[in-house]
């Protein structure tokens, strides 16, 4: 899992590294009277999408104002292309789809069929972008199938359009790659790899040759794909192009490492961290510090070990990627468990999990003051709207009495004419009573939908003050706890006392995990209270991710001297949001541990019948009463206990469990009793 990340990364980068060599010789182009500026702009803005969005909004700016000043509708359209990539990258992907299908409208009436299938992959990006991979993968073919029926009924194609179809191909190829299709995609990866042989493009053609050695790498085909990173590092070599060299040569090494070839791996290893630093790429160095502190491992050379683990974090810390400080953070932990320091591996298991946890809740962090804010608004937006109702049911009932005045006037004052004409007085009388039961029918539903918004009110009402009460509250205890713990270790340091100093830092310790943990979990509460949590479902082989998840208790397991076992059938396939579903086991295995006497046991297994894949935690630690199960997935009555170990809690936790079990259509079964342990089942129903 953690090569495939790393070659995600790279079959995107690769693009990147090629177009950022075009932007110095093309805007040296800008000096030349001679040379079309419309084309150079166009050109220059696709160059920035990814480094310099300002800049590259303003050259495609400078090209639309050139065609709009020549009436050019044509170019004006393709400028506008850059746009649909610029929102994209700016995460405003209806603003992209609504730029790009605007422009696809264009060229299918002007029937440019070339033009037509570039926006199909276009459309695609944007797809992909967002982690919709069926859609983008139907937007790629149809681009495909395009430009299939152009050859069949072209002889002669140029380079350019040889060039685009490459393009279209490269990302089937990455799609079938992130549905998990490796033969396919190494399929198109090909495919494209030909064009680009054809069209002597050697910068596309050496990230070909790398992006498939990637591919076979990961399906462990170590001599094949070395054959391709050599090609590739020939045709990057003979460009002169340094960072794509150092990709290549950090490949090659991680190649030679899995084929146990130490001194092979290491040599390119050096080769790419040298590059890495003589072009400043600082994810580069990251990663490659990471691989040569792994080649010292069989060595036995811990302080080689120790000193590239330890920039291999400052790095990551600088470039704020917590997915790679986390993985790196294992790394260190699985090291320190194999030469028997588990203290050690137990701090840096800790690290990982609390570097992988801020993936999610860095966003939820940007969240918390969108909470306060949407509550404000929406408090004042009701108020306004029951003030309006409430001054509708005052006219309402001011024309009830009008109406009902005017309808004892006329009987008053007609009362000799309805003598003679009764019937027709009795029509209107009818016609009018039918209106004063519309009137009152109106008024009826004016006040539900008052009551309606009062209670929708109160809702909000009771989140805002249980969301304060928390904060309040539960987060003033653990601050309170080191406010007493500082002034009592600056008394011991006072004093000279400072054998006691270790003690008070272990506290200070747990203190601020505890609130680190309530901080994230109130967090990750608020960011679905505001309806802001991505979900975002992919096919998944839940055995091994449960497999991982149960791994990281091991040491747990240990230290508490509790038995624990994870029993599986076979590989079970469903369709999850990762995160949310490693956060839900993570949750349940934490309280089983937490809530189990020395000694105990904890049982985590996860099997399927026809319908339904049910996962199961269970411990024979202190058990539950009806009362607890009862309100314990209630935020209205948080529930919180200490652990056998006097383990603290934040009482968010299961009401976030169970608000990501319903988001994916599940459900969960509390079973339990007073010291004789508890058993949480959760059924996912399985993928039609």
């Amino acid at each position: 899992m953690r090569f495939l990340y790393i070659l995600i990364l790279c079959l995107f980068s690769s693009v990147s590294i090629i177009i950022a060599n075009n932007i110095d010789s093309l805007e040296a182009l800008l000096d030349s009277e001679q040379i079309d500026k419309y084309d150079i702009y166009c050109q220059l803005s696709a160059s920035l999408w990814e480094i310099d969005t300002d800049k590259s909004k303003y050259y495609a700016d400078l090209a639309v104002d050139i065609a709009k000043r020549n009436d050019d509708k044509r170019k004006f359209f393709k400028a506008q292309r850059n746009y649909g990539m610029i929102y994209c990258l700016n995460r405003q992907y209806d603003k992209a789809l609504d730029t790009y299908n605007d422009i696809l409208n264009y060229f299918k009436n002007v029937q440019d069929t070339i033009e037509v299938a570039a926006l199909n992959r276009n459309i695609g990006d944007v797809y992909y972008r967002q982690a919709h991979f069926e859609d983008a993968l139907k937007s790629y073919l149809k681009s495909e199938h395009i430009f299939q029926d152009f050859f069949k009924n072209h002889k002669d194609i140029s380079l350019s359009i040889e060039e685009n179809y490459g393009a279209t191909l490269n990302n089937i190829g990455n799609i079938y790659l992130r549905l998990d299709d490796l033969q396919k995609s190494v399929t198109f990866f090909e495919k494209a790899l030909e064009i680009q042989k054809k069209t002597g493009d050697k910068y596309s053609e050496a990230a070909a040759y790398t992006n498939i050695g990637n591919i076979y790498h990961y399906m462990q085909e170590y001599d094949k794909c070395l054959e391709f990173y050599y090609s590739g590092l020939d045709c990057a070599e003979a460009l002169e192009n340094y960072s794509l060299i150092a990709n290549i040569c950090q490949n090659i090494g991680a190649t030679y490492q899995n084929q146990g070839k130490i001194t092979a791996a290491r040599k390119y290893y050096n080769k790419a961290l040298d590059l890495f630093k003589k072009t400043d790429n600082d994810d580069g160095l990251m990663e490659m510090y990471n691989s040569i502190a792994l080649s010292f491992i069989d060595e036995n050379n811990r302080d080689s070990v120790d000193y590239y683990f330890d920039l291999a974090e400052e790095m990551a810390r600088k470039v704020d990627d917590y997915q790679l400080l986390g993985m790196t953070q294992k790394d260190r932990s699985e090291y320190y468990k194999s030469i028997g320091n588990h203290e050690e591996a137990y701090n840096y298991l800790l690290q990982s999990q609390i570097s992988k946890d801020s993936v999610i809740t860095i966003e939820a962090r940007k969240q918390i003051n969108e909470l306060s804010v949407k509550y404000e608004s929406e408090q004042k937006d009701n108020l306004i709207r029951i003030k309006n109702l409430e001054m509708q049911q005052q006219e309402n009932k001011l024309y009830l009495l009008y109406l009902a005045f005017g309808f004892v006037s006329i009987i008053l004052c007609f009362t000799g004419w309805l003598y003679y004409n009764k019937n027709k007085n009795l029509k209107i009388i009818k016609e009018k009573n039918n209106q004063i039961e519309q009137a009152n029918l109106e008024l009826e539903q004016q006040n539900d939908y008052i009551i309606k918004q009062n209670e929708e009110l109160s809702n909000l009402n009771n989140m805002k003050d249980k969301f304060f009460s928390i904060i309040s509250h539960d987060m003033r205890n653990p601050v309170t706890s080191l406010h007493l713990l500082v002034d009592i270790s600056q008394s011991h340091y006072d004093k000279g006392d400072y054998k006691k100093l270790p003690d008070k830092f272990q506290k200070f310790k747990n203190s601020i995990n505890n609130l680190m943990t309530l901080f994230d979990n109130l967090l990750l509460w608020a960011k679905t209270q505001t309806g802001n949590m991505t979900f975002n479902k992919s096919h998944q082989n839940i055995t091994a991710v449960v497999s991982d998840v149960a791994t990281t208790f091991e040491l747990i397991s240990e230290n508490k001297n509790i038995s624990f076992k994870f029993e599986a059938q076979k590989d079970i396939l469903l369709e999850v949001d990762k995160d949310m579903f490693e956060f839900i086991i993570r949750n349940l295995l934490s309280n089983a541990f937490k809530f189990t006497n020395e000694g105990g046991e904890v049982l985590l297994s996860l099997e399927e019948d026809t319908e339904d894949v049910i996962l199961k935690v269970k411990d024979n630690g202190i058990g539950l009463n009806e009362q607890d199960i009862d309100k314990m997935f209630m935020i209205h009555h948080k529930y919180s206990r200490a652990g056998t170990a006097n383990e603290k809690g934040s009482g968010l936790g299961l009401t976030i469990v169970k608000e990501f079990i319903d988001l994916h259509q599940g459900t969960i079964e509390v079973q339990g009793k007073e010291n004789e342990g508890a058993e949480f089942i959760i059924k996912f129903a399985k993928t039609r």
